[in-house]
């Protein structure tokens, strides 16, 4: 079980970091609430802009 939920992470991760990830998507995985995955969508240049300032002013995500 501990694979497939490492698996799952790194799905949800490629999927944060790919450019062509909608924005609605990118919020989606927002709501997840894993640093890790919030910190690379707010890196994502798809993310709208008020995401990415919420995700730094909010959840104090480093970009």
């Amino acid at each position: 079980m501990l694979f497939a939920a490492l698996s799952m992470e790194n799905i949800l991760l490629q999927e944060a970091f790919n450019e062509s990830t909608s924005t609605e998507r990118l919020l989606e995985l927002v709501n997840s609430g894993k640093e890790d995955i919030c910190r690379v969508v707010a890196s994502n240049p798809n993310t709208a802009p008020i995401i990415a300032i919420l995700l730094v002013l909010v959840l104090n995500v480093i970009i």
